[in-house]
């Protein structure tokens, strides 16, 4: 019974990373291969401080790109590390999550998108708990 146990939760632990994986790399993918900063992104961000600084909004439509692809790489890391590594490079992974959360939530408050905002807060959370899932059972 304890090794069914321990199997479901390597295998829910696996599923989690590759979710993430698959989540992140796809939009990583779409960001990075654009050729240009669509114009959606640069209209949302017109009138906020962030578009008083030369080149920021494209660049950071970029650095959001990066940021994703390097999460992505990290979980699809952890499916094939063991033990200690996978917990440190989950921990690292979730916590680059956290803070790509909290990038993308204050993007959207400047922007007076406080729906999505609000949205990704939800986000937070339930990254919050997969992180404790997945740090209690490894």
């Amino acid at each position: 019974m304890k090794t069914n146990i321990l199997v479901s939760k390597l295998f829910r632990r696996q599923l989690i990373y590759f979710f993430y994986f698959i989540i992140m790399s796809h939009s990583s993918i779409t960001k990075l291969m654009e050729p240009k900063t669509p114009s959606w992104f640069v209209d949302q961000f017109k009138n906020t401080i962030i578009n008083l600084i030369p080149e920021l909004v494209p660049s950071s439509f970029y650095l959001i790109g990066i940021f994703e692809l390097t999460i992505g790489i990290l979980f699809l890391s952890c499916v094939f590390l063991k033990n200690n590594k996978q917990l440190f490079v989950s921990k690292l992974a979730f916590s680059f999550v956290l803070v790509l959360f909290i990038m993308l939530s204050f993007g959207q408050r400047i922007s007076g998108n406080f729906q999505d905002s609000a949205i990704l807060f939800f986000y937070f959370t339930a990254s919050l708990y997969l992180e404790s899932f997945v740090s209690e059972s490894c």
